[in-house]
């Protein structure tokens, strides 16, 4: 779950009562926290975010970090490294106009993740490899991926897997609220966003976020050509493996949160926090 706080209208009181409220129901899944994309951006590519709600990554922004478990920052808009040593939840590089050496400094601070790699940073280039190149340069450093088939190309896909590793990407689906509703048009940070053939596109045709849920994100992998295994993986225990999670896979003594599906990869039943869910 992605909380966009650049995108509320409500007050900061009602923000901080949010993040401490329970975030659970008794028959379902829960969620463990949520991952802060923004305030901490780049103006330069803030994709759909509101600009006017940007500002430098500050441990004061919150009195309560608890619920936070990941937070998006640009490093090159921080006045030195010390939220990124301080944070406790997992910072992750993104909307950013970092270069190579500005993001292998975020990482050498304890920064972890590359915010839907491609998306709103600089590309690879042979001579400025940027923030990407960095990542690819540690073996701690994970890259998140938006497999909806529309922001990543499948050679870029391909090509991500092949630099990182199976077991340092992280498929993400960046949806946001049109997910499930449809062609049309929606409002996000108020903003004007436009759904049609399940894109998500803002007035000025730039990408707004997803419409693709997770299970359809893994689908759009194996249909890449990505085995089966590692598509799974990549949208499980990668994600777990970098969260702290004690979930991810089936072993003993983890949490046991399972999808169902049928050879073809058709939904057919979950099981959350110990309880199955009939699909069909």
């Amino acid at each position: 779950t992605t909380w966009y706080p650049t995108t509320m209208t409500m007050g900061r009181e009602d923000i901080i009562s949010a993040l401490k409220a329970e975030t659970y129901s008794e028959d379902g899944a829960n969620i463990p926290g949520f991952h802060m994309e923004g305030p901490f951006i780049n103006a330069n590519h803030k994709g759909a975010q509101n600009e006017d709600f940007i500002v430098p990554p500050s441990m004061d922004f919150l009195p309560d970090w608890s619920r936070v478990k990941m937070v998006t920052i640009a490093p090159e808009c921080a006045p030195d490294d010390s939220f990124i040593r301080e944070c406790p939840a997992v910072v992750s590089i993104g909307h950013t106009d970092a270069d190579y050496d500005c993001a292998l400094r975020a990482f050498a601070a304890g920064a972890r993740c590359l915010t839907h790699t491609f998306n709103a940073m600089p590309p690879i280039h042979h001579r400025a490899p940027g923030p990407i190149g960095a990542g690819a340069m540690r073996d701690d450093v994970y890259a998140q991926l938006i497999c909806d088939g529309r922001h990543v190309h499948m050679a870029a896909v391909k090509m991500l897997i092949s630099i990182f590793g199976e077991d340092r990407v992280v498929l993400i689906s960046d949806s946001m609220r049109a997910t499930g509703l449809g062609d049309g048009e929606y409002m996000f940070g108020g903003q004007k966003i436009h759904v049609t053939g399940g894109a998500a596109l803002t007035e000025d045709d730039h990408l707004a976020g997803s419409t693709t849920n997770l299970f359809d994100c893994v689908k759009v992998a194996i249909s890449f050509g990505i085995p089966e295994d590692t598509a799974v993986k990549m949208a499980s225990e990668n994600p777990a493996r970098l969260m702290g999670l004690n979930k991810g896979k089936v072993a003993v003594g983890m949490d046991a949160d399972l999808i169902f599906t049928d050879k073809d990869m058709n939904l057919r039943a979950v099981l959350c926090r110990e309880k199955l869910h009939e699909i069909a």
